[in-house]
């Protein structure tokens, strides 16, 4: 009697095998894209130009990566692979010195494409937005992930005020 039951398990097992683990996406990630943004205020000058570097003082060694000017709202997309650097970004004061400011630490990108602001006297580093195709690019007119500058999906609606005069409920109240 326990010969067929073990035959049985034995064929289902087989059976079963057959399909295996579920197969694993072997495709490599993208490498990491970096979208520069210049946020500075409309009378600032423009960057002139923006160094990426492995050691905080070796800017001045390296290409700049600007083909012009970086007016204020223009963005750059960088691909400067996987690893970590040092961003600097050069503009001129109104007497044309320039400055350079440089992140206080290196940059760490792993996959996806993040967001660099330029801000005045500082930077400001969004990761890339989580996706359900684990970092893969998004196809173009894809809307399932919010924009940054939209308000939130589960943003509490707001609440009529508790003073507010209450909506009257159709009733002739003229003659009371």
């Amino acid at each position: 009697m326990r010969r067929p039951l073990a035959i049985a398990f034995l064929l289902e097992l087989a059976a079963c095998g057959e399909a295996g683990p579920p197969r694993l996406d072997t495709r490599p990630l993208p490498p990491p894209q970096l979208v520069v943004v210049n946020k500075c205020p409309a009378q600032t000058p423009d960057f002139t130009a923006l160094h990426l570097h492995s050691a905080v003082d070796n800017y001045r060694g390296t290409p700049n990566l600007l083909a012009g000017p970086l007016k204020v709202e223009e963005s750059v997309l960088l691909k400067p692979g996987a690893g970590s650097f040092y961003v600097t970004a050069v503009r001129t004061k109104l007497d044309t010195t320039p400055i350079a400011m440089t992140t206080k630490t290196p940059l760490e990108l792993l996959t996806g494409t993040y967001e660099l602001w330029l801000l005045q006297q500082s930077f400001r580093l969004y990761p890339p937005r989580p996706s359900p195709d684990l970092g893969r690019p998004r196809e173009a007119g894809r809307a399932d992930l919010p924009r940054r500058d939209a308000a939130p999906r589960d943003a509490a609606p707001r609440e009529a005020a508790a003073d507010a005069p209450r909506p009257d409920r159709g009733r002739d109240r003229s003659g009371e």
